[in-house]
């Protein structure tokens, strides 16, 4: 069963993400600032959605970077 454990402390937000026991992931955003939990998703909070958003943004510019082109 996955459970969520979240921390605010002024701008800040903490999000504690256990996935089958196994697996905890720990994320800090400074633009959540609630226990937003979409249920649509199996239960996962919305941080952790966003962050899962951005990675491939984040992937194709390391991609990028890594293997330069030129026009």
């Amino acid at each position: 069963m996955d459970w969520s454990l979240f921390y605010f402390r002024r701008q800040l937000t903490l999000v504690s993400y256990i996935l089958k026991r196994k697996n905890c992931v720990l994320l800090l955003s400074t633009m959540h600032h609630d226990e937003a939990v979409r249920e649509n998703q199996q239960g996962k909070p919305d941080l952790v959605l966003f962050c899962n958003e951005m990675k491939s943004g984040v992937a194709t510019l390391d991609h990028l970077i890594k293997h330069p082109t030129t026009l």
